[in-house]
């Protein structure tokens, strides 16, 4: 029988799992739209604990600003008076005091009137522009004193048209917001005060009780402060107890409003969770919902479903079982020859008692040959492997694939090329080996190096050598991208940035920063094979060589110096500038020099 016949009955019996397969799609289909509607569930919860803290906090911040809508007038009123004690009464040290007395009489009348009208506040404090506490008030049932002083950051962050919230306030179990606004004259528009004041967050707890009972055992919802201490509960017993940590992902902050939900189990009950930050207060609401009430309706599905999958696989199971043997054999034959060659055994055929005359058997004939193919191509793959883990710590990824590719001639000699020298030297590094283990020095020179090497090979480049404490790289041989002295300055670039962010921890293991100074060359060199026939290294000799050299030796710390044809050929992307005519050593006439502005 041609396999397309067993295929054919194969199709035919799985088709009776089709019902199997439709009710799964259903169950999928259904657990995804109860999670969205559990979801949903949750957001609105958590949306209504928003409001209800937003509401709240709004209504006491409208008083606060009522309060100062009260004061604002009183200013005009004082310059009034300071105006007719100016006119009426002759300059004389009495008046100074009489003045203040005067503005201290309507200044605590407009204090008490406003509080008055409050009802949310339970203190009032007016401040001086310098933060410093004037007049105070407060209700009998505030467990808490008048700050003395407001930050200067406070300061600068207060504003007249809105309330600025600061951190809660714990006395005991009972919890307060405060926040300030600031006052300003209404004819210049400045700050000559500032109001603090505080509500309770009584009537948020009441809101959010009301709202649990209404759920019931649907949701919990509740609100924790910045230190992940719970502000409002359904449960009074909740208040001011600490919220599990696992609810919240690791180094949450309340600072971004970005929900975000998980899995939670406690007490041995799964729970989905939901968390809403509140900016503006650093306060995040948490929704809890059990998992057994979102997904109740899937449930009984689930238990549907699984009672036709039984059936359908114990019907699956009895045909298979008369077709299994015939069509199974050959496939497991070519599988287990397949998996001994994935564990690198080539040498494995099927035997040809196994090989049917359909297109298993043809199958097998193919993987026959496919195994004795890859016997032969495996020494070849294993060489060029070892070839490139040899060449590529000493090579950029370029020059090594045109080695083991033989694109390269690895014979002696070479050719002209323009190319790019870059010399990075680190600085103060022999104070340093002299301080230190020889132990450390050498870690810590491999891990410069390291980097410094990735950076190198990303921008194309080849690490020529290395000299004691400086590397030596080249930009353009063997292959050019055509720009290659871009890619240079690029390179010396991000050493320079890196360097910066690794001081960091140089100074406190070491105590040392290390810095490096860096000279580019552009110009015509010879690259190629120096050496002898049986020790050679790929390298490039020339002026552009020694200039790029001597130019590392003038660079100060942290500054990268380039020749002029360097700085022509970067000049449409980074910023330089000339540093006029230099001299060189080994060189008659002197050379202007370029450095990379910041």
């Amino acid at each position: 029988m041609r396999l397309r016949s067993k295929l054919a009955l194969v199709m035919l019996l799985l088709s009776s799992l089709l019902l199997v397969g439709l009710a799964g799609f259903v169950y999928v289909q259904q657990e995804r739209g109860l999670a969205a509607q559990a979801r949903e569930h949750r957001v609105m919860a958590a949306n209504y604990a928003v409001s209800v803290g937003l509401q709240r906090s709004r209504e006491a911040c409208a008083e606060l600003l009522g309060v100062g809508r009260v004061l604002v007038p009183r200013v005009a009123q004082q310059q009034e008076i300071e105006k007719v004690l100016q006119e009426t009464v002759e300059s004389s040290a009495s008046v100074v005091p009489l003045r203040q007395r005067i503005f201290r009489l309507h200044r605590k009348q407009a204090l008490e009137v406003g509080f008055r009208e409050a009802h949310a506040l339970y203190a009032l404090g007016i401040y001086n522009p310098k933060g410093l506490l004037v007049e105070a008030r407060k209700q009998s049932i505030f467990v808490g004193e008048v700050p003395r002083s407001l930050s200067p950051v406070l300061l600068e962050r207060a504003s007249p048209s809105h309330c600025r919230y600061l951190p809660v306030i714990w006395r005991g179990r009972e919890v307060y917001l405060p926040m300030v606004v600031a006052l300003v004259r209404p004819e210049t528009k400045a700050i000559y005060a500032y109001l603090w004041s505080v509500m309770p967050l009584d009537a948020v707890y009441r809101d959010l009780r009301r709202f649990g009972q209404e759920m019931g055992e649907s949701v919990e919802v509740f609100l924790v402060d910045a230190g992940l201490r719970i502000l409002a509960h359904a449960r009074e017993a909740m208040r001011g107890q600490m919220a599990d940590r696992a609810l919240f992902l690791e180094g949450i902050t309340f600072d971004r409003d970005t929900p975000f939900g998980k899995r939670y189990q406690r007490a041995g009950r799964v729970y989905l969770s939901f968390v809403r930050p509140m900016p503006a207060y650093g306060w995040g609401v948490v929704v809890l919902q059990p998992e057994e009430r979102a997904f109740s309706v899937l449930y009984k599905l689930t238990r549907t479903t699984w009672l036709a999958l039984v059936v359908g696989v114990f019907v699956a199971l009895v045909f298979g079982m008369l077709l299994g043997y015939r069509l199974a054999r050959p496939v497991l034959a070519v599988a287990s020859a397949a998996e001994k060659v994935a564990g690198g055994d080539f040498e494995v055929r099927i035997p040809a008692e196994v090989m049917t005359r359909d297109e298993v058997g043809e199958m097998a004939r193919s993987f026959n040959k496919m195994a004795g193919d890859l016997s032969s191509y495996r020494e070849q793959v294993i060489k060029e492997a070892e070839i490139r883990h040899d060449l590529s710590r000493y090579l950029s990824a370029d020059l090594v694939e045109g080695i083991v590719k033989g694109e390269m001639d690895l014979r002696l000699g070479g050719e002209r090329k323009l190319i790019t020298v870059m010399f990075a030297d680190i600085v103060a590094f022999t104070p340093l080996a002299e301080k230190q283990p020889p132990e450390k020095v050498v870690a810590l020179l491999n891990e410069v190096f390291t980097i410094m090497t990735e950076i190198i090979f990303r921008y194309g480049g080849t690490v020529d050598k290395f000299l004691g404490d400086c590397v030596m790289a080249v930009f353009g041989a063997p292959y050019s991208k055509g720009d290659d002295a871009i890619s240079a300055v690029s390179a010396a670039e991000e050493m320079l940035q890196w360097l910066e962010s690794g001081n960091a921890r140089w100074r406190s293991e070491f105590g040392v920063e290390l810095q490096m100074g860096i000279g580019i060359s552009t110009g015509e060199a010879l690259a190629g094979n120096i050496g002898s026939q049986k020790r050679m290294e790929y390298t490039v000799i020339g002026d552009t060589v020694n200039i790029a050299a001597r130019l590392e030796t003038l660079a100060r710390p942290g500054q990268i110096l380039m020749t002029q044809e360097t700085a022509e050929a970067v000049g449409a992307v980074f910023d330089v500038s000339s540093l006029g005519e230099h001299s060189i050593v080994g060189r008659v006439e002197g050379i202007e020099v370029f450095t990379l502005l910041e």
